[in-house]
């Protein structure tokens, strides 16, 4: 299992893509300033995977709720080692979001 850097960009809307364990996927990250949280949804281009909202706070896989066998771990992870959730700023560097391949 090798794990992959998920780049996300000091905005408060982005959209990209990435190619996890051989499948391509839209990628969109947004803030909710009501909740103060980051969120990410999750569209396979090439096959059925669909997940919208997921909460993107560390300490657990995010993913593996959703049960789809195709799709590795993501973690929030702090580099910090505080272990906090991840504000407007500093996602994408003090917090960084990490895939691991299935």
């Amino acid at each position: 299992m090798s794990t992959v850097a998920i780049s996300v960009r000091k905005n408060p809307y982005y959209n990209g893509t990435k190619v996890l364990d051989g499948n391509t996927y839209r990628l969109r990250f947004y803030w909710n300033l009501t909740t103060e949280t980051w969120y990410l949804s999750i569209k396979g281009v090439s096959n059925t995977v669909e997940i919208n909202g997921i909460a993107l706070l560390p300490g657990k896989d995010l993913l593996a709720q959703h049960g789809y066998s195709q799709l590795g771990s993501l973690n929030v992870v702090d580099n910090s080692g505080a272990d906090g959730n991840p504000e407007y700023v500093g996602f994408g560097s003090r917090w960084t979001l990490e895939y691991t391949e299935l």
